[in-house]
Formats: C-alpha cells, structure tokens, sequence
C-alpha cells in the first residue's frame, strides 16, 4: 500500500469515529466499497494487536486488501460477527418497518463499529495496567465511550434509510435493552 493510500485508510478511520455525517461512510456503504472496508479492518486489526503484544504489523497493509483479509482469520472472524450483527439488525429493522437490505446494514454495522474497535480494546487492557489511584473509576468512566458508537449507528441507519427517527432509535434501544436486562438477570 502506498503512503498515501496509508494515509487515506487512517483518515477514513477517523472519519468514521466522528460518526456518519462525513462523505467516507456515505461512499463506504452507498457504494459498498469492499476494498476500503477491508483497509479499514487490516488498519483495526493492526491498531488493536499494538495494544495486545500482537505481531501484526503496518507490512500486513502492504498487501492488497482482499489478500490481507483472506490471509487473517481474525478478520475472517470479524466478516462473520459483521454478517452476523447484519442480519440480526436487518431483522429487528423489519419490525420496525425500516427498509434496510442486508448488504446496507452489514456496510452500516461495520463501517460504523470497527473503528470503535481499538479504543474498547484498550479500554479492555486498563485493568492489566499497573496499579494506581483511581485505576476503577477510570475504568468505569472510559465506559462512557460506548454512547458514541451507539449515536453514530442511529446517526447512519437515519443517513442510510430516511425512515422516522423514532424507529431508528427504537430499533437500536430495543435490542440493547434488552440485552442488557439479560445479562442482569444472568449474573445479578
């Protein structure tokens, strides 16, 4: 990959955790740019194993993206929870009487996620950091970043779909409401 298609694929990166409103995620999904979406997952997969130990380096970029992806069955693994989230969602979106194909709501879900991506996984890693005063409310306060991701999927169903805000919304709470009264009962 060249330096400047380096650079593109992080400043997608960055655009795409400002959320929807800028041009990278309507070309992403509106055009459902394989070759960017897969850039992206090799940038995340790289972002996130720097905070692991992971030996995955800037050279796996190097490679076309379709090759990367292929050889990775970490991203492999990533496609498959995409499709997966993918046709939950479009399922869900159906209840509510949005018009979502499947192909959207998987560009939707991991256009929008993946950059999220490394920032949970070194939320992940704050409790293996060496002690030190207010090490747990840290932890729990960095929690707070998951409202963003949240907003932006709202934000991109919304940008995507035209439908009315509220089925939008009530199509995203749904299901986390849900899943969290779930996991409450699980372990409370």
């Amino acid at each position: 990959m060249s330096p400047q298609r380096l650079k593109n694929t992080f400043s997608d990166w960055l655009h795409l955790l400002d959320g929807p409103r800028n041009k990278v995620f309507s070309e992403i999904v509106g055009k459902e740019d394989w070759g960017r979406l897969f850039r992206l997952l090799m940038l995340v997969l790289v972002l996130s194993g720097a905070f692991l130990g992971a030996k995955i380096t800037l050279q796996v970029l190097q490679k076309t993206a379709i090759n990367s992806v292929l050889e990775s069955p970490l991203a492999m693994a990533f496609l498959i929870v995409g499709a997966m989230l993918g046709v939950a969602y479009n399922g869900i979106a159906l209840l509510f009487g949005i018009k979502l194909s499947l192909r959207k709501s998987f560009f939707i879900i991991l256009s929008l996620g993946l950059p999220w991506v490394p920032i949970f996984t070194f939320i992940d890693t704050i409790p293996s950091l060496p002690p030190f005063k207010l090490i747990g409310v840290i932890f729990i306060l960095s929690h707070l970043v998951l409202i963003k991701p949240v907003f932006n999927f709202y934000q991109g169903v919304l940008i995507i779909t035209h439908c009315a805000k509220w089925r939008a919304l009530t199509s995203i709470l749904t299901p986390i409401v849900i899943f969290t009264l779930l996991v409450l009962y699980m372990f409370g």
